[in-house]
């Protein structure tokens, strides 16, 4: 089976599972220094053994407790445990009595014990307690107590009977629209509405925010008066006098009104507008002449461009109704024109005739060629394969020789998950055999190579623990 294996240098400490001689026996094995737990049979009075106690092995005492016969063994002597007898028996003769006490020394529990039974009986002492006035029998149910007096106690439920104390009921306060007062039960209190004191006869009152107050209206049943301006809504409403202000409505209850109506100036049509003419006496249209708007009339009848950023040229400004041309680059932008758009994109095949700088990132989908290149120089410090990938798989760098796309391969098996070597490999093969593999060193954080990542678990794979113990995986 293969494991990590310990690999025996000058000055390590050796590890081995089994030392087999080839003699039928070993007479004698010395070792000059051995530490851990040993097993299996030891033969021999255990003279040359070091560092065990000249009185051999101490145990921790062992005593006895509550019950038992005073003793003491620690494995030097034999002891018997048993248990006490004379006066420190729990229970001793025919028949015993046992009583639990309280504090004051008055028996609580009285408890016989029948040794040729086996059996416990007993009785309590006081079986009553008094509450209040009333006496109580353990285990028993009483409906009603008497003589109890209560203090500092919260009660809940309903109650009947007298009822000596203070009543103390959370406070009721006035809220919006009522005058200040404050009721807690002790006292008598009256509620009334905010301002109701100063309300008069036939006033029309009004909410000020606080409280009620009179209004500058008064109604006296079939009459409002006292006001200066009013505004009345509904399908029926009659006022009477002079008004002013805006008016809501068809007028036919208007009196006072000229036979020919209320007659408006005349409105025309001016410079930009369709000619109409509009008296108030029939609907008419407002529409803006498209032939009658000139570029003087705009306030801005002017576009202007720019050639902008690392551009030429301009700023040229271009009037209303004159055209302007997009020109587009061979080889590099192509203009197209449609319905109500202009598209400006890349033709197919783009050709640049001087240097391109990407600043981001540079997608290949087909075949990246480079010509004219004797070595390739890359700023980046990792360098992606396989980059389209969703799926694990072999790859590697080949070094071509003799044939074209043929050569030593350098590649990752994915199968074992290790690097490998191999020759005479095909540039156009999307995976590979390796002839050997590369070994990795791990250079362990402890010392157990059983803790290095399972991956490097592969023959020939070495761990260096922090001892610098070696071990080879085989």
């Amino acid at each position: 089976m293969a494991t990590w294996k310990k690999i025996i240098v000058s000055g390590s400490a050796a590890e081995l599972l089994n030392v087999t001689a080839s003699a039928a026996s070993i007479g004698t094995l010395n070792v000059t220094a051995g530490s851990g737990s040993f097993s299996g049979s030891f033969q021999g009075d255990g003279s040359g053994l070091t560092n065990v106690p000249a009185s051999g092995i101490v145990l921790a005492v062992l005593s006895q407790s509550l019950g038992i016969e005073n003793f003491s063994y620690t494995g030097t002597t034999s002891a018997t445990v048993q248990l006490a007898t004379g006066s420190a028996h729990f229970i001793s003769g025919s028949r015993k009595t046992i009583s639990a006490t309280d504090t004051a020394g008055a028996s609580g529990i009285n408890l016989d014990y029948d040794p040729a039974t086996g059996t416990i009986s007993g009785s309590l002492v006081n079986s009553t307690t008094t509450l209040g006035s009333t006496t109580l029998t353990l285990g028993g149910t009483t409906t009603s107590v008497a003589g109890l007096t209560l203090t500092g106690v919260v009660a809940t439920g309903s109650f009947s009977g007298s009822f000596v104390g203070t009543t103390n009921l959370p406070d009721l306060t006035a809220g919006t629209g009522i005058s200040t007062f404050t009721y807690d039960g002790a006292t008598t209190a009256t509620v009334e509405v905010s301002g109701a004191s100063t309300l008069s006869s036939d006033k029309i009152s009004k909410w000020t925010g606080t409280a009620f107050a009179n209004s500058s209206l008064t109604d006296n049943g079939s009459t409002i008066t006292g006001t200066t301006s009013i505004q009345l809504t509904g399908a029926s409403s009659n006022l009477s006098g002079s008004f002013s202000g805006s008016f809501f409505g068809n007028g036919a209850g208007l009196t006072g009104v000229p036979a020919s109506g209320i007659v408006l100036q005349p409105l025309t049509a001016g410079a930009g507008i369709v000619p109409f003419t509009y008296s108030g006496s029939a609907a008419q249209t407002v529409a803006i002449s498209q032939s009658g708007v000139t570029n003087a009339m705009l306030v801005n009848s002017i576009i202007t461009v720019a050639a902008g950023t690392n551009g030429s040229g301009g700023p040229d400004p271009v009037s209303l109704g004159e055209t302007l041309t997009i020109n587009g680059t061979n080889n590099e932008i192509d203009i197209a024109v449609g319905t109500n758009a202009i598209t400006i994109g890349l033709p197919s095949d783009v050709t640049i005739g001087q240097d391109l700088i990407v600043s981001r990132n540079l997608t290949v989908l087909g075949t990246a060629s480079f010509q004219s290149t004797t070595n390739l120089e890359v700023a980046d410090r990792f360098v992606l394969f396989a980059s389209g990938s969703n799926t694990a798989g072999d790859g590697g760098i080949v070094i071509q020789q003799g044939t074209q796309n043929v050569g030593e391969l350098f590649a990752f098996d994915s199968g074992v998950t290790r690097w490998g070597l191999t020759g005479s490999f095909s540039a156009n093969q999307s995976s590979y055999t390796p002839d050997a593999f590369m070994a990795a060193v791990v250079v362990g954080a402890g010392t157990d190579p059983n803790a290095a990542p399972a991956r490097y678990d592969a023959a020939g794979n070495i761990f260096v623990g922090t001892d610098e113990s070696i071990y080879i995986y085989s």
